[in-house]
């Protein structure tokens, strides 16, 4: 089987899965080696003014030590635990054209389709720089309320910045939206890649029936405190949309509908 080279990888989710699975995951360590070497050499001396010398040799150890790393290769552990899943039938393959598209939340599933990233993400990544410096314009408009207590409001409450796309599997029943944390990508990778045609190893972390809808203002407004963002009227995103050239964003998006948090991408 060939080996995938993931672009995104969550090692902490598949650290998680591994160990569900009964897959090895090794920790990078510093082994310490202690040894000796052996060691030998010609002696001699001479006596001034006599023609007789005396020669011999010597012989005795020298105690070394080497220290050397043992890394982690998570992408040999990632591959093991996909190989794993899916011969044991812990994860659901969905890359078949009868599979079988029903599904509960938590189970693992192999998926793959076109990916794109969603305009929400790019409009959040915008706003997530510029809402906190509005915060001093704001606090003019609102009295007694601190300058500081607004920034916190508006700005880095979270840390985590989720990354909202969208897969679009051949005849899929129904809508499939990936969440990524944005400090995941493997090694160099960035987000454009993963676009176009992609594999995703994955858990089912929420599934929208079929007459409601997934709500994505927390991808719009990442950092925003949950209080604040819920605060904020459609009417307002819109127009706030509309004035960064995105007027016709995706607020919600209508059930069926999976979200899936990748453990790879590739």
């Amino acid at each position: 089987m060939p080996i995938r080279q993931p672009s995104y990888l969550d090692h902490d989710l598949l650290e998680n899965i591994a160990d569900y699975l009964g897959v090895g995951y090794p920790v990078e360590e510093s082994i310490r080696e202690l040894g000796s070497r052996e060691r030998s050499g010609e002696l001699g001396a001479s006596i001034p003014g006599v023609s007789v010398g005396v020669r011999g040799r010597r012989a005795g150890s020298d105690e070394i030590e080497r220290t050397y790393a043992s890394p982690v290769r998570p992408v040999k552990v990632f591959n093991d635990v996909l190989d794993k899943a899916l011969l044991t039938n812990e994860a659901k393959d969905l890359t078949g054209q009868e599979a079988d598209w029903s599904a509960v939340r938590r189970e693992l599933v192999l998926i793959e389709g076109e990916a794109a990233q969603s305009s929400i993400t790019g409009v959040g990544t915008l706003l997530a720089t510029l809402l906190p410096a509005m915060a001093p314009t704001l606090a003019q408009d609102t009295p007694g309320m601190p300058t500081e207590f607004i920034a916190q409001l508006l700005g880095g409450a979270s840390t985590a910045r989720p990354l909202l796309f969208e897969l679009v599997p051949a005849d899929a029943p129904v809508r499939v939206m990936l969440q990524l944390d944005g400090g995941k990508f493997h090694r160099d990778a960035t987000p454009d890649e993963v676009t176009g045609e992609v594999s995703v190893f994955g858990v089912v972390d929420q599934l929208v029936p079929e007459g409601s809808f997934l709500d994505l203002s927390r991808f719009l407004l990442p950092g925003v405190n949950r209080v604040a963002r819920r605060a904020i009227d459609e009417k307002s995103i819109r127009d706030l949309l509309a004035k960064l050239g995105q007027p016709d964003a995706e607020l919600a998006v209508d059930g069926p509908v999976w979200l899936v948090k990748p453990i790879g991408v590739f």
